[in-house]
């Protein structure tokens, strides 16, 4: 069992777009541990795009909107 936070990401299977975020784990209700997690995920995803090697461009689009919503759910967050 894995007793850190992590999210499942849900996109709408026509338009590829982030429907959701679920987390999960002990601290998944603490709104600075999901911060923590958000801005590590977001910083992991950038090394694996940066990585030029081991993705299809079709991954790799739709890592980077999985990142660019994460981020975004952060500046949301911090501004409200």
């Amino acid at each position: 069992m894995n007793p850190q936070t992590h999210c499942r990401v849900e996109s709408d299977a026509k338009t590829g777009k982030i429907v959701k975020f679920h987390f999960f784990g002990p601290q998944s209700g603490d709104p600075e541990a999901k911060k923590r997690f958000v801005e590590k995920q977001v910083e992991q995803i950038t090394k694996q795009l940066n990585s030029p090697h081991g993705l299809t461009n079709k991954e790799r689009r739709q890592l980077d909107k999985e990142r660019t919503a994460l981020a975004e759910s952060v500046s949301a967050n911090e501004q409200s």
